[in-house]
């Protein structure tokens, strides 16, 4: 069984090393891989298989996902060599602003398209499989074509990334 791995969970970790098979970090929380949280996961690695898990990338923003965020995450996943790399599978600012929130995308072609490309770039640059979670949907777009599984069935299909469903 894996546990998320927060901050005030540090110190229980440190000191007792509960019985875990693998934890799991926000990558964006260790771009920088400096200060006290990046000085935990280095001493948490040596007992621990880590999974880096993404929520910053947005694969699915029409705009593009940032090659700097891609880079900083590549280095990361070099540095850290984690067991598993995930991200979530959706968009999240307009106009450069960011909204901080996982906003879910629309299920059709073109969306799909998109994303096989992203996905694709992303697991060359990483050198390897991804998991791509899908975010909670509330809504339904009118430019919807396929149901959620079929799209993310399809989607691994082409790219060969893996689902975190």
């Amino acid at each position: 069984m894996g546990v998320g791995l927060r901050a005030p969970h540090y110190r229980q970790f440190l000191e007792q090393r509960p019985r875990v098979d693998w934890l799991e970090v926000h990558s964006e929380n260790f771009l920088e891989q400096s200060g006290y949280s990046w000085h935990v996961l280095q001493q948490l690695r040596r007992d621990y298989p880590f999974s880096l898990h993404g929520v910053g990338m947005g694969l699915g923003s029409v705009r593009g996902f940032s090659d700097a965020h891609l880079e900083r995450v590549a280095a990361l996943v070099a540095r850290v060599e984690p067991m598993l790399v995930s991200e979530h599978l959706c968009w999240g600012a307009v106009h450069d602003r960011h909204l901080n929130d996982l906003l879910p995308l629309a299920l059709n072609d073109e969306m799909l398209a998109l994303l096989c490309e992203r996905v694709q770039r992303v697991q060359e640059r990483l050198g390897r499989q991804i998991l791509l979670e899908n975010v909670s949907t509330h809504v339904r777009f009118h430019a919807d074509s396929m149901t959620e599984a079929a799209f993310m069935a399809v989607l691994a299909q082409r790219t060969g990334c893996a689902l975190l469903v």
